[in-house]
């Protein structure tokens, strides 16, 4: 419930922008403005690259009204946005946009936007109110870099997806029983490579690859296809749980395939129209980060 509030707040936040008055989003004095006025102050910041327009930025944002948070990614999950021509948004263009686009790799800001020339402030706002963003920018990647990366990606699903499905195919005539692993709950697994990294524990942001099956050898799902990681906080309870029981005996860098039961997985209900009621699930899951 509490990240729903929290896309709601965003959400909120990004409609207010069309009614905005250009030149007035600031409320301090330090004197650093960005094109449409709005005042920022660096926290850290380096010399390196900044953002052109195009590209893919990944980036942390904690947003406050006034001196209470309304929500963190630090919380959930790295935000990654391809940056726009700000000159074709609505005017003033967002606050964290303009921004980003001031900031290397490693930087650290916070912009504030003051409601004071606001029109038709939503409920529970008033135009002496003033929001926050505090901006912490980890990585830039040209268009070219992502496209290269999710072409790799693309070509290594197909190899996936043939391995998985030998290994269903062995799982199912009981070939891999010596190899098999199963928890208390029921879940069953082989390591196929074991990790080296950190140990992925619950409360951790975790990013993977993977791609999922019916027992048939069917596919449903997967993240190669989509060409970047699934990240999610682990045992918050925002995957199936025999994902957050799964992924939780891995270390980063760990590559496995777990054959979920149903009562771990979607249950009687099922998920229409890909995967039936009381459905097995295979997934290979290759864990990138645990943080």
């Amino acid at each position: 419930m509490r990240l729903n509030i929290s896309l709601l707040i965003a959400a909120l936040v990004g409609c207010m922008f069309i009614a905005c008055q250009p030149g007035t989003g600031t409320g301090s004095n330090n004197g650093l403005l960005t094109p449409s006025g709005y005042s920022y102050e660096f926290h850290a910041q380096n010399d390196g690259p900044k953002p052109s327009i195009g590209d893919q930025v990944t980036y942390h944002e904690t947003v406050f009204k006034n001196d209470s948070m309304l929500y963190s990614t630090h919380q959930y999950e790295v935000r990654k946005v391809v940056m726009p021509d700000t000159s074709k948004v609505a005017k003033p263009a967002p606050p964290s946009y303009e921004a980003i686009f001031l900031m290397s790799p490693g930087d650290s800001l916070t912009v504030v936007q003051s409601l004071d020339t606001f029109s038709n402030l939503p409920p529970g706002l008033l135009n002496t109110d003033k929001f926050r963003y505090r901006l912490n920018l980890v990585e830039i990647k040209t268009a070219d870099e992502v496209a290269k990366e999710k072409e790799a990606l693309v070509a290594q699903e197909g190899e996936v997806a043939e391995k998985t499905k030998a290994v269903i195919a062995d799982y199912k005539a009981g070939k891999l029983n010596s190899q098999l692993k199963t928890t208390a709950s029921g879940l069953k697994y082989i390591i196929h490579e074991e990790g080296t990294g950190a140990q992925a524990e619950a409360g951790n942001n975790v990013s993977v690859h993977y791609s999922g099956f019916l027992t048939d050898g069917t596919p449903f799902d997967n993240s190669f296809k989509r060409g970047e990681f699934f990240t999610f906080p682990l045992g918050g309870k925002r995957v199936i749980a025999g994902w957050d029981e799964g992924v939780a005996l891995l270390k980063e860098g760990a590559k496995a395939t777990f054959f979920i039961p149903s009562d771990l997985g979607y249950g009687e209900r099922g998920s229409p129209p890909v995967i039936p009621a009381n459905a097995e699930l295979a997934f290979y899951i290759e864990l990138h980060k645990a943080k």
